[in-house]
């Protein structure tokens, strides 16, 4: 299971398209494009991803 992204709250649905809000800062589009390239993968790819864990 993934961790919901910082910049979630600038998300934004408009029927099957997901993208960001135009006000979102820079580091939201970055976080937003990585998120989308980790969701593309298929099964069988693997790639090295990084994860922040806060506690």
């Amino acid at each position: 299971m993934l961790i919901k992204p910082k910049g979630y709250k600038y998300w934004v649905t408009s029927g099957d398209e997901l993208k960001i809000k135009e006000d979102a800062p820079e580091w939201v589009n970055e976080e937003f494009e990585e998120y989308l390239k980790l969701m593309d993968q298929s099964p069988g790819e693997t790639e090295e991803i990084e994860v922040n864990m806060y506690y």
